[in-house]
Formats: structure tokens, C-alpha cells, sequence
């Protein structure tokens, strides 16, 4: 909707308080299922902080845990790239301390 206008980041303090809400409460993240968790997880990776790349791996290792024990393959391959995924976005910020790849949209 707003690709390429620092209006696309205007959410993210509210996605990632919702996100945050969701993983906490292990209840309510169960009641999710995988490809939603995906997009919630998502919402960690995409903050510009390493720490939440490492929640978001995190978070996908015990799905990935999860997919084993109910012996969901797809899933857990899936889950596998993801986290790698997840450390390389995590290594980006560590080297830069940010996504040098948004520079242009917000300005700096």
C-alpha cells in the first residue's frame, strides 16, 4: 500500500506490541495456526532491533519443534528456511545497525 513512503513503518509499534501480546501468552499463540504464525513472526523480524530477530527465531524453533511432534514436514522445512532467514536479517543489523535496504524510503 505505501511501498517505497516511510508511511509504511507507521504500524509497526502497534504490530509489534500485538505480536508481542500473542507470543506471551502461550495459550492464545497455540490457537494459531502455522501460516498465521508466520505472518505474527514476521512482525519481529521487520523491527530494526537484533534482539527481536533473535525472539523471532526463537519462536521458530518451537515450531519447527512442534511441526516434528506432530510430524508435520511441510511446515517444519518451511520453518527451517525461516530461520535461517531470521539470522541473516539478525547478522544485517548487527553489521549496520539497521536495514541499509530502507535507507532511501525513511530518509537517511
Amino acid at each position: 500500500m505505501f511501498r517505497g513512503d516511510p508511511r509504511s513503518f507507521c504500524m509497526d509499534a502497534s504490530s509489534l506490541a500485538l505480536a508481542k501480546s500473542i507470543c506471551d501468552n502461550e495459550e492464545q499463540k497455540h490457537s494459531y495456526r502455522y501460516h498465521e504464525m508466520v505472518s505474527i513472526l514476521l512482525v519481529f523480524v521487520h523491527q530494526e532491533d537484533p534482539a527481536e530477530c533473535e525472539r523471532s527465531a526463537n519462536e521458530v524453533f518451537k515450531l519447527i519443534y512442534r511441526c516434528n511432534k506432530e510430524g508435520n514436514l511441510m511446515f517444519k522445512e518451511f520453518f527451517e528456511g525461516n530461520m535461517k532467514w531470521c539470522m541473516t536479517r539478525k547478522e544485517i543489523l548487527i553489521k549496520y545497525g539497521r536495514y541499509p535496504m530502507r535507507n532511501q524510503t525513511l530518509g537517511r
